[in-house]
């Protein structure tokens, strides 16, 4: 009796872990919504997500060779890596030099580094383009905006050769239909 009440309690814990860690994460159709605020919807690449609380870690082999990845920051707080605060009003100057100040923190040696700009979501972003020397060698793509009352940060690592312009394609399939739901 005291076995089967533990097994029990077992599959009814399992079970609710099981839905928690799925709470934050939702497929529609061939999209998917991060459900927690700020929500969002984007394409969904076909990737595994090793992580869906907010960052959203997605990855196609394994996070050394290859990642994705969507961070809501609320205004007032910083980037992993940074020290400046986010501000609703930020112009593109000032989250270049944010994206820049996140880049330049990390203990990889970074070279190529480029910054452009797009839209996402309807909204003005920076694009920063980099390489990142190691073994192997990855590229790196980031796009940061603040629309309402967060920093919108969607990243892009994989490790160069074979796979890599396929994976920047899923990528660029997230970014492009990345969109804010109410």
């Amino acid at each position: 009796m005291n076995a089967t009440r533990v097994v029990v309690v077992s599959a009814l814990a399992a079970t609710i872990l099981a839905g928690h860690l799925h709470a934050g994460l939702a497929r529609k159709g061939a999209d998917a919504i991060l459900t927690d605020p700020p929500r969002c919807e984007f394409a969904w690449p076909g990737w595994d997500y090793t992580n869906i609380t907010n960052p959203l870690l997605l990855t196609k082999n394994t996070l050394d060779q290859s990642m994705i990845g969507i961070m809501r920051i609320p205004v007032g707080g910083t980037l992993p890596r940074g020290k400046t605060r986010i501000s609703v009003d930020m112009t593109a100057q000032q989250i270049s030099a944010l994206l820049r100040e996140n880049l330049q923190a990390r203990p990889e040696k970074i070279e190529s580094v480029t910054f452009g700009h797009s839209t996402v979501a309807g909204v003005q972003a920076v694009r920063l383009r980099y390489r990142q020397i190691g073994s192997p060698t990855r590229r790196g793509e980031e796009y940061g905006f603040v629309r309402g009352a967060h920093f919108f940060h969607l990243l892009f690592m994989a490790a160069e050769g074979p796979a890599f312009a396929r994976e920047q394609k899923d990528f660029e399939r997230v970014v492009s239909s990345f969109r804010l739901l109410q």
